[in-house]
């Protein structure tokens, strides 16, 4: 029922990055039994854990399950697990169970989430874009407002998602920690997305997602990443003269360097929210409601109100209807 570790990883999956992980010692067949979950396929695999489409063995129901790769990041899978379970967002995946193998490895199902990952898309316009950090910045507001930063965001994270409960979602929180737990991180490569002050590892909070979505929206909208060279940071208004200045400007403060001069999450999705309405929205000229005419209406009869009356008001719909 579980096959060496050795086997090789499927294709990559929209909703995960494949990658080759030491710590993967065994893979879940087709057909093994996890809780009240059948294991259906291997989608892929994240830094912590494998990922498996399952189905219920009850309620119609497919969804996402993660096993994480071994004991030691065990913990890490199950704090996932709590922080996205505990957020609830419609941009997120909803958790659905829980629980520990045999072998001790803890895993975890949630909702399966369908989209294209940003890191997918090939062109978007500026409204596009506007319309897409708008949402991913809501997602990341209600989970700072909780204390919960994501400190992974990449586009190939963020998925779009025009047919869900919300535009676009976050499934993949795996690197997320508590205002109260930073100190337990572990050092990872580093990235573009990187804010400076994770660089130079002093205390972060959410405007590190704040500059790693700037990131993301720079080279979205550019076609290149703000700092991908040595030479000096060019403004995003001076790269994109055409599109909206507030959406430049904005995304330019996103990018600045001191933690204290970037915008907060929920004041970026509050920027772009006016933005996308003014911009796209609003109609420019407001168009009249008709109603149709029925062809024939028949005549009715209203007894007036208030003491007994011999009067009675006649009223014929059809000749009193006005276009």
């Amino acid at each position: 029922m579980i096959a060496d570790g050795k086997s090789r990883i499927k294709a990559v999956h929209p909703r995960a990055r494949a990658v080759q992980s030491v710590h993967l010692v065994e893979t879940l067949l087709k057909g093994v039994r996890v809780g009240a979950h059948q294991v259906e396929c291997e989608l892929g695999s994240t830094r912590t854990g494998v990922l498996y489409e399952v189905v219920h063995i009850v309620l119609p129901r497919r969804s996402v399950m993660k096993v994480a790769h071994s004991l030691p990041l065990g913990v890490q899978l199950l704090r996932e697990a709590c922080l996205v379970a505990a957020i609830q967002h419609p941009g997120m995946p909803i958790v659905f169970d829980s629980g520990v193998l045999p072998g001790g490895r803890p895993w975890f199902a949630i909702e399966r989430i369908d989209g294209d990952s940003l890191a997918e898309q090939q062109q978007l316009d500026a409204v596009q874009v506007a319309a897409i950090v708008r949402d991913v910045a809501d997602i990341l507001a209600h989970a700072h407002r909780r204390g919960v930063f994501h400190l992974a965001l990449r586009p190939y994270r963020i998925l779009l998602t025009p047919n869900g409960r919300f535009p676009v979602s976050i499934p993949d929180w795996s690197m997320a920690r508590t205002h109260d737990a930073l100190s337990s991180m572990s050092p990872l490569p580093p990235s573009a997305y990187d804010a400076p002050e994770v660089v130079r590892g002093e205390p972060v909070d959410g405007r590190a997602d704040v500059f790693a979505l700037g990131v993301i929206a720079y080279a979205a909208l550019s076609g290149v990443e703000p700092f991908a060279d040595d030479t000096a940071y060019v403004p995003l208004r001076t790269r994109c003269p055409a599109a909206p200045p507030e959406l430049t400007v904005l995304i330019d403060q996103m990018l600045a360097e001191d933690p204290s001069e970037r915008p907060t999450a929920a004041e970026v999705h509050g920027d772009l929210v006016e933005l996308v309405v003014d911009v796209v929205e609003t109609p420019t000229a407001p168009v009249p409601m008709r109603m149709r005419k029925p062809r024939w209406t028949p005549p009715m009869t209203f007894a007036a109100v208030g003491p007994a009356s011999d009067d009675e008001i006649e009223i014929d719909l059809d000749e009193a209807w006005v276009d």
